[in-house]
């Protein structure tokens, strides 16, 4: 074999490992064209700093948006006319000096406009994916709607929402007990519907699908198993 034959054989073998992975979500690609390097560092030192929990009045709101780079939400029915979000921020890092400096750096902004809540964090572009996970718990009066954007990390509605709207990547979805409409938009993990009386329009790609009891279903999949 010619040595332009052999470096052929050997790109081509080179480009499918490199495909698998991609693929698989190993290695990912965001925004830029650049490497996805943000898997957490130093999981076992975990340092969590609770933040100041928001409180709204349902007359006050009828939509809550977030905004979450990396962690978690969950959202569960209330039993009270009230809406309530406890952020958490967990910080991975062996130095807890250091731990409390990056966790400062972190700023949960609210803004409410038009009965729209939006939350979100600061920074947004140079957030540090390798240290630091956000968890919001949220309860709400049924008849809010939901609008969660969500990284590396799950995402579960339990009860609550008239409009679900999730998108979430890296991490699995789990929605059950709903009365409205049910948008999902996912990619790497598992997605579980369960009991959604009206329709459900689920997109999902490398993931576990579990869906059953819903009003009408909406599916598209790829590299998915469903159940």
């Amino acid at each position: 074999m010619k040595k332009r034959d052999l470096f052929i054989v050997l790109a081509v073998l080179a480009f499918g490992i490199f495909y698998n992975y991609v693929d698989s979500g190993e290695i990912r690609f965001y925004d830029g064209c650049s490497f996805d390097n943000r898997g957490l560092r130093d999981r076992n030192h975990s340092n969590s700093f609770a933040r100041e929990e928001l409180r709204y009045a349902v007359s006050d709101i009828s939509e809550i948006e977030i905004d979450n780079p990396a962690g978690s939400i969950e959202v569960e029915k209330a039993d009270n006319p009230k809406i309530q979000v406890k952020p958490e921020v967990r910080v991975y890092h062996r130095n807890n000096e250091r731990a409390a400096e990056i966790n400062r750096d972190i700023q949960v902004v609210t803004s409410v406009t038009a009965n729209k809540l939006k939350i979100y964090l600061k920074p947004g572009e140079d957030f540090p994916y390798t240290r630091v996970r956000v968890h919001f718990r949220v309860t709400i009066p049924e008849g809010v709607d939901l609008d969660l954007w969500n990284r590396y990390g799950d995402v579960v509605v339990y009860g609550a929402g008239k409009r679900t709207i999730i998108d979430n990547k890296h991490g699995n979805v789990t929605a059950k007990h709903l009365n409205g409409e049910l948008k999902i938009r996912h990619k790497h993990g598992k997605v579980m519907v369960r009991e959604v009386k009206e329709r459900v329009d689920l997109s999902s790609r490398h993931s576990r699908i579990t869906v059953n009891r819903v009003g009408a279903l909406k599916l598209h999949c790829g590299h998915s198993v469903v159940y």
